[in-house]
């Protein structure tokens, strides 16, 4: 709640139970990118310029810097 900035209302109104068999039921690599996106731990082109001097913009779009937002 704290990291999207959701309400108790909003949390609650969450399926959880279906959100767990939807994740249980993807393949190991499928969840560890789900995981990554939910917890906004995808790499981007942001974070790549900061480490390793590449470009920062989105490789689809090439107007904006791809941040997770972006993304």
């Amino acid at each position: 709640m704290k990291k999207t900035h959701w309400t108790l209302q909003q949390f609650e109104q969450v399926d959880w139970d279906a959100h767990q068999q939807a994740f249980l039921h993807q393949m190991q690599h499928q969840q560890i990118s789900t995981a990554k996106v939910i917890h906004n731990l995808s790499n981007t082109n942001r974070q790549n310029h900061l480490f390793y001097q590449a470009t920062s913009l989105c490789p689809l779009c090439q107007a904006q810097e791809e941040t997770f937002e972006h993304v």
